[in-house]
């Protein structure tokens, strides 16, 4: 009793299946009006659109594949440039630094230039004649 309730059950799912698919295939556009499908003609349109996207996607990952390889070719070579720059950025620092050493060794310090402003005064003061003492 069990599976005559079973494929009961099974025959009616099957009706309505058969029925949903005739009403879908009624309401799909023919040509010349009949209830039949270009199968052939709907085959060929399928294939054409998976062409298409196939051609598309590919045509896609090539310009993302090449934009990838560009960016990885410009980054090395500017890497590359950079490493070659170094030691010309090395050696115009270190130039600098003994420029910057030479120029304080040349140049009075601050104590030793102002000892030589005030004697400069003082001796400018003893050469001058007191105008006050006459």
């Amino acid at each position: 009793m069990d599976t005559k309730v079973f494929e009961d059950y099974q025959q009616e799912i099957a009706n309505w299946q058969k029925k949903y698919f005739d009403i879908w295939l009624e309401t799909i556009p023919t040509t010349a009006g009949k209830n039949t499908l270009n199968f052939s003609e709907n085959f060929d349109k399928t294939m054409k659109f998976q062409e298409e996207v196939v051609k598309t996607s590919l045509e896609a990952q090539e310009k993302t594949a090449q934009m990838l390889i560009e960016t990885q070719r410009q980054f090395w070579n500017n890497y590359f440039d950079l490493l070659r720059k170094i030691p010309t950025v090395m050696e115009t620092q270190k130039q600098l630094v003994n420029n910057y050493f030479d120029l304080l060794q040349k140049t009075p310090t601050m104590v030793e230039t102002q000892r030589q402003i005030w004697n400069s005064y003082f001796d400018m003061m003893q050469k001058t004649p007191d105008s006050s003492v006459n």
